[in-house]
C-alpha cells in the first residue's frame, strides 16, 4: 500500500469517528481533504459528507451533495433516500419528502427502508392521505421492533377514514398479541397508547396482565382510566398511595383530580409544587448576555435616531398552551391577504443559511449580522413562505408566523427527554425575541 493511499485510510477513519462521536465539523474537515485529492469522495463519503451536513442544519448543501450522489449513482440505497427525504422535509417540502420516503421502502429491506416506512406514514396521516399511510404501514406489522408504533398510526388512519372496523380488528389483534407474549412494560406501553385512542376495554385487559408486576407506569394508567370514569374521588386515593415523594407529572394531574372535586386550595398547591420542579429540571443553555445587549443596544440607537425601517415584516405570534393563540390564528386565517404559518418549522432554512453563506451559527454570530445580510437571511425566510403557501405574491407584511417550531438545534438530542418540553417552549421565546431585535421583526406575544 503506498503512503498516500495510507494517508487517505487515516483520514476516513478520521472522518469516521468523528461522525460516530457527533463532531460533524472534524468529519466534514478530514472529508474535504479526501475530496481534494486524485481519488476523490466514494459513494459512502459523499452520503456522510451530506448526513455531517444535515446534523449541523445546513440543509441547502446536504441537499446539493444529496444531488450530485443522485446524479452519479442512479439507484440509491435506503439509507441516501431516507436522508433525502428527511433534507425535503427540513426544506419546507412535505409532500416530496414522503415521496422519498416511500422509494426507500421500495429500495430494499434494511433498517432504514423500516424507518421511512413509519416516516412517510407519519407524513400521509399529517397530509391527510391515509390510505397510503395504511399502504406503507401493512408489511410493517410482521416487524416486532415497530409493531406498536406501526399499530399506532394505522389505528389513526383507520379512525379517519371511518374504517371503525379494521381499526377495531387491529387493537385486538395487538391486545391479545400482548396478553399473549412480550414483556410487562411492551404491555404497559401498549395499554397507554389504547387509551390515548379512547380503546379503554382493551386496555384494561392489558393492565389486568400487567397487575403480575405493579409498577408506577402501570398506576398511572388506571389512574387515567378512573378519571375517565370520572371517578374522582378513587384518583385521589390511587394518587396518594402512589405518589411517593414530589413528581412533577403526578402532581399537575392530581391537581386537575382536586379541582373537580373542588378542593381548589389543595390543587393549587399541587400546581405551585409542580411548577418548582419543573423549573429545577431545566438544563437549558443561558444566553449570551452580552451578544443580546449588543443586539438590543444597536436597534436602540438607531430607533433613537428616528431612522425608519421602510421594510415590510412578518409577525410573530406566540403564546402559552390554551392561552388563546389557536382561536387568534383561526380568525386570521379567514382574511384572505394573510398568510398563516401554523408551528412551521421556519427558522431552519434561515439558521441553515447563516452557515452555509456566512458560515455563522445560531445563536452564537448574531451579533455579526450587518444589514446586507439581515436582506438576505429575510429573502431566506420570504422564500420558504412562498414555496410553502405556494404562492410567489406572497409579502413578508402579509405573514403570520405562530409559534415557528425550533427545537432543531445541534445539541437539542443531547437534551434529556424529560427536559425537551422546557427546552422547546424556551426556544421559541428565546428566538422570537432575538429576531425581533435583530432582524426587526413585529411580535404578538
Amino acid at each position: 500500500m503506498s503512503i498516500k493511499q495510507q494517508k487517505l485510510d487515516k483520514l476516513w477513519q478520521t472522518a469516521q469517528s468523528a461522525f460516530n462521536s457527533s463532531n460533524y465539523k472534524a468529519a466534514i474537515s478530514a472529508l474535504q481533504k479526501i475530496q481534494r485529492s486524485n481519488a476523490g469522495l466514494s459513494r459512502q463519503g459523499l452520503y456522510l459528507l451530506a448526513e455531517c451536513r444535515f446534523q449541523l442544519l445546513d440543509f441547502s448543501k446536504a441537499w446539493a451533495l444529496l444531488e450530485n450522489l443522485t446524479a452519479k449513482y442512479t439507484n440509491l440505497t435506503p439509507i441516501e433516500l431516507n436522508l433525502k427525504g428527511r433534507t425535503s422535509f427540513k426544506l419546507g417540502d412535505s409532500a416530496l419528502a414522503s415521496e422519498y420516503f416511500v422509494q426507500a421502502t421500495q429500495a430494499g429491506n434494511d433498517s432504514y427502508a423500516d424507518a421511512s416506512r413509519i416516516a412517510a406514514a407519519e407524513l400521509f396521516n399529517k397530509l391527510g392521505d391515509f390510505q397510503r399511510s395504511v399502504d406503507v404501514l401493512l408489511p410493517l406489522l410482521s416487524k416486532s421492533d415497530f409493531y406498536l408504533h406501526t399499530c399506532n398510526l394505522l389505528i389513526e388512519a383507520y379512525s379517519k377514514q371511518g374504517h371503525k372496523q379494521d381499526a377495531h380488528a387491529l387493537v385486538e389483534q395487538l391486545t391479545q398479541r400482548y396478553l399473549l407474549e412480550g414483556s410487562i412494560e411492551q404491555a404497559l406501553h401498549a395499554a397507554l397508547m389504547l387509551i390515548d385512542a379512547g380503546y379503554y376495554e382493551q386496555a384494561r385487559k392489558l393492565l389486568e396482565k400487567s397487575n403480575r408486576e405493579p409498577n408506577i407506569l402501570n398506576e398511572v394508567a388506571e389512574v387515567l382510566l378512573l378519571a375517565h370514569n370520572g371517578e374522582y374521588q378513587k384518583c385521589v386515593t390511587k394518587y396518594e398511595a402512589i405518589r411517593s415523594g414530589d413528581h412533577k407529572a403526578i402532581n399537575y394531574d392530581l391537581a386537575r383530580v382536586y379541582d373537580k372535586l373542588g378542593n381548589y386550595e389543595e390543587s393549587f398547591q399541587l400546581v405551585q409544587r409542580a411548577a418548582q420542579l419543573h423549573l429545577k429540571e431545566r438544563t437549558l443553555t443561558p444566553l449570551n448576555r452580552q451578544a443580546v445587549k449588543k443586539l438590543l443596544t444597536k436597534v436602540l440607537d438607531r430607533r433613537e435616531s428616528g431612522k425608519k425601517d421602510n421594510i415590510e415584516s412578518p409577525v410573530f405570534m406566540g403564546g402559552f398552551p390554551r392561552s388563546g393563540t389557536t382561536l387568534l390564528e383561526t380568525a386570521l386565517d379567514t382574511q384572505k391577504q394573510l398568510y398563516i404559518f401554523s408551528e412551521a418549522d421556519t427558522m431552519a432554512p434561515v439558521i441553515a443559511a447563516m452557515y452555509s453563506q456566512y458560515g455563522y451559527t445560531y445563536p452564537q454570530d448574531l451579533a455579526k449580522l450587518d444589514d446586507e445580510k439581515i436582506d438576505f437571511l429575510r429573502g431566506v425566510y420570504l422564500s420558504y413562505a412562498k414555496r410553502y403557501f405556494n404562492n410567489d405574491d406572497v409579502k413578508l407584511g402579509q405573514i403570520v408566523d405562530k409559534s415557528p417550531y425550533h427545537c432543531a438545534a445541534s445539541d437539542f438530542n443531547a437534551i434529556p427527554q424529560r427536559s425537551r418540553d422546557n427546552a422547546y417552549s424556551s426556544s421559541v421565546r428565546c428566538t422570537v425575541e432575538l429576531l425581533q431585535a435583530k432582524l426587526q421583526l413585529p411580535c404578538v406575544q
